[in-house]
């Protein structure tokens, strides 16, 4: 049986259980206040058993702007002056300045100056070709040429100075055209024919220099393409928009 514990030895354990009882119990109350005053001043994170506190951010407290004073017009013209006074712009001299530029001819390697003897009497230009007589009175040509509307998908060169036939009868002739007689053509109008081109394209006249042609000078007029002369050149023009027949003339 067991025996009852003497009286003196019960109130020591039960004056000593209450005592752990009340120590922990302050222990839990300030633990709590602890995390409510951790909580109240950051962020609480446990991640894997460790504990991480960020502090909160204090800048997204609105806060009172500060007043701002309008800018006078005065002021803001004197800032234009100043910052135009730092900008330092060195004008181009005008001996580099090209006014007048001079486009190139594309000549073939080892191209030939030719100098026609032979003469035109007449030219007969159907759908299709234009054909070259020795005169009126002939019905079977010596040459004839193509006529194209429509120019190639790439440029070639001129292998010679004769590039083709006037449309335009003079002193009862027509005359080969060769490509450095600009000046005596500089007087057709824009939509005045002056001939017949090696690749079967049309030759007209005079459009402005501001006008925009393609690489051989050209372009394209109603649906139909065409070479212009301008006076900014050496040439009647600059190359060949399609492939040249053989022309002995």
């Amino acid at each position: 049986m067991c025996k009852r514990p003497p009286a003196k030895l019960a109130a020591f354990c039960y004056y000593c259980l209450m005592i752990r009882t009340r120590d922990f119990l302050l222990y839990v109350i300030g633990l709590v206040l602890l995390l409510l005053g951790t909580i109240a001043t950051g962020v609480l994170r446990v991640d894997n058993g460790e504990v991480y506190v960020s502090t909160p951010y204090f800048d997204l407290i609105p806060t009172t702007p500060e007043a701002v004073l309008p800018e006078t017009e005065v002021n803001k013209a004197d800032r234009l002056a100043w910052f135009r006074s730092l900008i330092k712009v060195d004008p181009i001299p005008e001996e580099t300045i090209e006014k007048d530029t001079v486009q190139e001819i594309v000549y073939c390697s080892g191209s030939r100056k030719i100098i026609p003897t032979v003469s035109i009497g007449k030219i007969v230009a159907d759908g299709s070709a234009v054909s070259l007589f020795f005169s009126e009175t002939e019905e079977i040509p010596f040459a004839s040429l193509p006529l194209r509307s429509i120019r190639s998908t790439f440029d070639t060169c001129l292998p010679d100075n004769l590039i083709g036939v006037s449309a335009v009868r003079t002193d009862g002739l027509y005359r080969p055209i060769l490509n450095s007689d600009i000046a005596m053509y500089l007087n057709y109008g824009e939509n005045d024919l002056v001939g017949y081109m090696r690749d079967g394209l049309p030759l007209y006249g005079v459009v402005s220099d501001e006008v925009e042609l393609d690489s051989c000078g050209g372009r394209y007029v109603n649906y139909s393409y065409r070479y212009q002369i301008q006076s900014n050149r050496e040439g009647l023009i600059l190359c060949y928009a399609g492939l040249p027949a053989e022309l002995k003339l």
